[in-house]
């Protein structure tokens, strides 16, 4: 038996059960308030407010409502070229982390 027949046969095996989600799920609830938070302090910062281009990023800086969507995760990844055009780098260095851990939030999903 070939390698590839082998893993055929394994996947073949393999098999995935849908569960219902929980009524009360503690865990994403947090993790949507992480997220809030680090979203609301990232459009309050003054180091974004005070650098030349704080009227470009404040629109970029505003995240879609409904978090864990594939829309939420397209504005994670524009954010990083966003900030990636801004020329201060305290800037960058702030927002840079906070759109990591929004990163990491939207993985969780």
């Amino acid at each position: 038996m070939s390698r590839q027949e082998a893993l055929n046969s394994r996947a073949e095996r393999i098999e995935t059960h849908k569960v219902p989600r929980r009524q009360n799920d503690v865990f994403q609830e947090n993790v949507v308030k992480l997220m809030n938070t680090i979203e609301k302090r990232m459009s309050q910062s003054s180091l974004v407010k005070e650098i030349p281009e704080a009227s470009e990023i404040e629109g970029a800086l505003k995240a879609p409502v409904q978090k864990g969507t594939a829309q939420y995760t397209q504005w994670v990844s524009k954010l990083w070229r966003e900030i990636a055009k801004l020329k201060s780098s305290g800037a960058r260095r702030f927002l840079n982390p906070c759109r990591t851990h929004l990163e990491v939030g939207v993985t969780l999903w």
